[in-house]
């Protein structure tokens, strides 16, 4: 519960309003790395969130990377809300961390993958990134990760001082995000053919169910 009130606290300070936001993972008791195994339990929770918007103009999910299992998931969701309401524009993915070309547990931050497409960069202001630097201070509860990940972080955002964004791509999903062994894989988070193989069952029921 302390995650939840400082990730409330975060998303307060960018503007989003605590009824905006839903903790599905919390709710539905999923623990970290078990969303694949639990990837129905969670669409099925988020449909009573989604539905009522009866439309949503675009969609931001961490891009299908192979870093963690989780955001893979995410990614498969998102790319699924279309089914729940109709999407106007597109799933747009951004890169937290993956281990493309690198061994054992090192990573690259931020570093979007070539193959997911054309980036569309977008400069951030200065006062933006001193900011967005200061929020991500805002996890103590997660600071073993923070150290590692906020160097990489701060030298993405302070020094080259952009978002860049990635359209999300279905038939992606049949592909492995990079060649060679993925960050989780290589971590024990589970195998891609295994994320691969569950996704396809799930988007065939999904428009089975149409």
């Amino acid at each position: 519960m302390r995650r939840v009130g400082e990730s409330q606290s975060v998303l307060g300070a960018l503007g989003v309003s605590e009824t905006d936001v839903h903790f599905i993972g919390l709710a539905m008791g999923i623990s970290d790395g078990q969303l694949l195994l639990n990837l129905d339990l969670a669409f099925q929770a988020l449909e009573p969130v989604v539905r009522p918007l009866q439309r949503v103009s675009d969609v931001y999910a961490p891009a299908l990377e192979g870093g963690h299992q989780d955001h893979d998931v995410v990614h498969l969701i998102a790319l699924c809300v279309s089914s729940l309401v109709p999407v106007t524009g597109a799933v747009w993915q951004f890169s937290l961390y993956n281990g493309r070309g690198l061994p054992g547990p090192l990573f690259r931050v931020m570093s979007p993958l070539k193959e997911n497409g054309v980036e569309t960069r977008s400069p951030i202001p200065w006062r933006d990134r001193v900011r967005y630097l200061k929020l991500c201070l805002g996890y103590p509860s997660q600071w073993r990760t923070w150290v590692g990940l906020f160097p990489f972080v701060f030298v993405k955002i302070a020094l080259f001082g952009r978002y860049v964004l990635q359209k999300a791509d279905i038939s992606r999903l049949a592909q492995r995000p990079h060649p060679g062994s993925l960050l989780y894989e290589r971590r024990g988070g589970g195998a891609w053919e295994e994320f691969r193989q569950v996704a396809a069952r799930f988007m065939k029921a999904l428009s089975s169910s149409e």
